[in-house]
């Protein structure tokens, strides 16, 4: 009886990660990225575990399961986990970033990056260790706006 309860329990987790994969790619458009920039080669530089990615729309965050790699050849964009069975690597060429700007609050340091290739747009959360690796790709954080 526990094997049992064990092995259909294991096969709801992953029917909710296949499902949830799947909904998730379609709804916040990573699929309509993934035809016009999708990685060709294993990425490769610096990488960073992002806190938060949207992609086409700011209503379906990514939470802590999209990596960025920071090359010269753009940032390479991929899945962790089960994400990553669904989310084929993107690269985003440099030429589609739009500015850095400080998003954190309460104490936590938080930059968005965003991306816009003319098509769609994507917000990429980056944490502070990451601002030296982008300022060496001339991504730097844009001024304060003052109230």
């Amino acid at each position: 009886m526990e094997i049992a309860l064990a092995l259909a329990a294991i096969v709801a987790i992953v029917s909710v990660a296949v499902f949830g994969g799947l909904r998730s790619t379609r709804a916040a458009g990573w699929s309509a990225f993934e035809a016009r920039h999708r990685a060709s080669a294993p990425l490769q530089g610096p990488s960073f575990r992002l806190p938060l990615c949207w992609v086409g729309t700011r209503f379906m965050p990514y939470s802590n399961c999209i990596r960025a790699h920071l090359s010269e050849a753009g940032i390479g964009l991929h899945g962790i986990g089960a994400f990553g069975w669904f989310h084929r690597p993107l690269l985003m060429p440099w030429t589609c970033a739009r500015g850095l700007r400080d998003v954190g609050m309460l104490g936590v340091d938080r930059y968005e990056l965003l991306l816009d290739d003319g098509v769609g747009e994507m917000g990429l959360t980056f944490v502070a260790d990451a601002l030296p690796a982008l300022a060496r790709h001339g991504v730097v954080l844009e001024p304060a706006a003052h109230e």
